[in-house]
């Protein structure tokens, strides 16, 4: 199983085109993981609404990020694990989601998988792939600057 996480929104939705074409090209199923009532709490308005309004340092906040982080990953490992005896899949997720980060198992290492970060650089000569060299603190939330994560990464020139 392989883990993309894109790192630019205007470039996700083109790189989702291509992802979708190339998938279906090779046979390879791409699984929702997100689930109306059990990880989007639809029937619950507002359950989350603090990650957005709650100051990023606040102890309500990080404990809201750490439960989500904790529903959403068991609940999409489940799912991978559920689908994947027939075959391949791709499964697209936020860099905190990827791999083990605020101290929760990543979906990756819940599913024996790789976690693959593709970044966009406009910094860089070329395109490339490359195994970070610095090892990340996992306990904490990942910054948006973070290039580290995946357990390789793929920097596309942007």
């Amino acid at each position: 199983m392989l883990q993309l996480q894109i790192n630019n929104r205007v470039a996700l939705s083109f790189c989702n085109r291509q992802l979708i074409t190339e998938a279906e090209k090779y046979g390879i199923e791409l699984l929702p993981l997100e689930h109306k009532f059990l990880t989007r709490h639809s029937d619950t308005p507002g359950y989350f609404e603090g990650l957005g309004k709650l100051d990023k340092n606040s102890p309500e906040y990080l404990a809201l990020s750490k439960h989500r982080l904790e529903e959403v990953n068991y609940y999409g490992a489940r799912q991978i694990m559920k689908n994947e005896l027939g075959g391949k899949s791709v499964v697209l997720v936020g860099r905190s989601h990827m791999n083990t980060a605020e101290g929760v198992y990543g979906i990756a290492e819940l599913t024996g998988g790789i976690g693959i970060g593709v970044y966009q650089k406009s910094d860089i000569a070329h395109s490339g792939g490359r195994k970070a060299g610095a090892t990340r603190d996992t306990s904490v939330r990942i910054s948006s600057r973070d290039d580290t994560v995946g357990d390789l990464q793929i920097d596309i020139k942007a």
